[in-house]
């Protein structure tokens, strides 16, 4: 019987985890420089930072670095190939999803679109992405309706019936989405992972991922041959390093994906002595308004930035909520938010490698979203301006 695999996991914040980074992979080549190791992150543009830093260090063979989007359809693909599945087209999913709630509207009840609203298809294809991203069935989604009062069992019934139907009109047409991706090719790593992986016995370290659905959970296990079926090819080692800060509340949110690696047999690995983080005033202000001191001047600009969309919408708010106290009525000020432009769209902390823009926008302008945050769906770095005349308009418009 071979000895278990070295499974690990680190927190630190992302300064301190590229210096733990290099001693990590010297141990996992167990003597062999030239032992192939992968790194997998959370976007071609840590990739490529990652690349250039370890380089600095000097000579390392044997270590690829990887997105997770492309090492999930690099496994994928011969199946996709197989199969001829064609790929969904920009908008091709909102499309989809818009014409499939219009055939089944009379089916449904909590959730039947009202007539004349518009975005429900979009709405109803990000529900289905979200489902399918966690792994609920539409049989799953059922069984627990018989467990809820009659309303709520009514919208999981209806939940249901949407997911189900876009699934099947996919089906019939052939084609796939990044999420089928992903599914794919865990089903083929649990599958076969000697031959989908080669070469087999690849140490494998997720770096900068401070959460995971669950399908993307599900691969991280299968491409370090950890899921249940999986076949072990041998003591294997993995690592995950998480850029997250123990006991700060700004990190809290990491916490279930910490959990669940330790409920996967992963153990802590302490890091070494603390550096001190580049911009350090600025980093623990980043988060907290508390700690921040009020603005020099009235027009005084302020860089919010999050983890994720949602998260950074979140700060965002806060900010808006919790600046200074409230300037005279005939205050003519603006609260903005404008995306800084093509610099930082090749250094975007966001997992995704484009950014789309729409300009920098007010709150008391009319535009495609009522907070009219840049971009669609990525991470952005925000600029802030200030004001009293357009946050008294927000409150008006999120009570």
């Amino acid at each position: 019987m071979s000895p278990a695999p070295d499974k690990r996991f680190y927190t630190a914040p992302f300064h301190q985890l590229e210096a733990e980074l290099r001693p990590v992979l010297d141990e996992f080549a167990t003597g062999d420089p030239l032992r192939p190791r992968r790194v997998v992150v959370i976007s071609s543009q840590l990739r490529e930072h990652l690349e250039i830093a370890m380089a600095r260090g000097g000579a390392l063979a044997g270590v690829s670095f990887h997105t997770l989007g492309r090492i999930s359809r690099s496994a994928a693909q011969p199946i996709i190939n197989q199969l001829d599945k064609k790929q969904l087209p920009p908008l091709g999913g909102e499309a989809v999803a818009r014409r499939v709630l219009e055939e089944i509207a009379p089916k449904l009840g909590p959730l039947r679109p009202p007539v004349g609203v518009e975005g429900w298809g979009e709405a109803a294809w990000e529900t289905y992405k979200d489902l399918k991203e966690s792994e609920l069935s539409p049989e799953s989604l059922r069984a627990a309706a018989s467990g809820h009062v009659k309303g709520e069992a009514e919208r999981l019934a209806d939940l249901a019936l949407i997911a189900e139907s876009i699934h099947e009109r996919l089906v019939a047409l052939n084609l796939y989405d990044e999420t089928e991706v992903l599914r794919l090719a865990a089903e083929a790593l649990e599958a076969a992972p000697a031959t989908v992986a080669a070469p087999a016995g690849i140490p494998t370290i997720f770096y900068g991922f401070a959460d995971m659905n669950a399908l993307q959970r599900r691969f991280a296990l299968a491409l370090c041959h950890g899921a249940p079926e999986g076949q072990q090819c041998g003591p294997l080692p993995a690592a995950f390093f998480v850029p997250a800060e123990p006991d700060t509340p700004a990190c809290e949110f990491a916490q279930p994906f910490i959990d669940w690696l330790e409920s996967r047999e992963f153990t802590r690995a302490e890091t070494g002595p603390t550096r001190r983080r580049p911009l350090e005033a600025l980093g623990k202000s980043l988060f907290s308004r508390e700690s921040l001191p009020a603005p020099p001047v009235k027009t005084a600009l302020k860089l919010i930035a999050a983890p994720s969309e949602s998260r950074e919408a979140w700060e965002l708010s806060r900010e808006f909520f919790y600046s200074d106290a409230a300037s005279p009525p005939d205050a003519r000020g603006e609260i903005g938010l404008d995306n800084t432009g093509e610099n930082i769209h090749r250094w975007s902390l966001g997992g995704k490698d484009e950014m789309n823009t729409c300009g920098p926008g007010h709150l008391g302008q009319t535009c495609q979203r009522e907070l009219n945050i840049p971009g669609g769906g990525h991470h952005q770095v925000c600029q802030l301006i200030y004001d009293d005349h357009n946050k008294r308009q927000f409150r008006e418009k999120f009570p």
